[in-house]
């Protein structure tokens, strides 16, 4: 037996972040090209969740306008 608890390491215990630090998450790359219309991006916000269904509507008739 070892002075760590019989034997064991204490690698693998605990917060392995000390200080609350946690790793960042990648973030999605932003995919943007000329191609991509206001109408575009509004669509593919609607789809993401980002707006509803009302709102999608009430922007793509502003932008058609």
């Amino acid at each position: 037996m070892g002075c760590c608890g019989g034997g064991r390491s204490w690698y693998g215990y605990g917060n392995p972040y000390p200080y609350g630090q946690q790793p960042q998450q990648p973030q999605e790359p932003v995919t943007k090209t000329s191609q991509d219309t206001p109408l575009e991006l509004l669509k593919q916000r609607l789809a993401k969740g980002e707006i509803t269904l009302e709102e999608y509507e009430k922007l793509a008739k502003v932008l058609s306008s």
